[in-house]
């Protein structure tokens, strides 16, 4: 069970510093891979990172759908699970 805030947005920013769920995305990514097919683990890897575009498109920041700093948490996401960002 994840503990923490309960919004996104902190989760996902969370993620960019090293938090907590990136660890948590690693484990999962690892459980995922010792049980699926390599399919299904990308397609574990591609659920993740549309959550996370989601969550970081839900609320627009000035003129940009997404902020830099959204993007970059996007990334360190992408990072952690082993994936390519959109």
């Amino acid at each position: 069970m994840l503990e923490g805030p309960t919004s996104a947005g902190l989760i996902v920013s969370s993620a960019s510093r090293g938090g907590t769920f990136r660890r948590v995305l690693q484990q999962a990514i690892g459980l995922v891979q010792a049980k699926a097919s390599p399919d299904e683990v990308d397609g574990y890897r591609r659920f993740i990172l549309a959550l996370a575009e989601r969550v970081a498109a839900a609320k627009e920041e000035g003129d940009e759908p997404v902020s830099d700093a959204e993007r970059a948490a996007i990334g360190e996401v992408a990072a952690a699970i082993g994936a390519e960002p959109a």
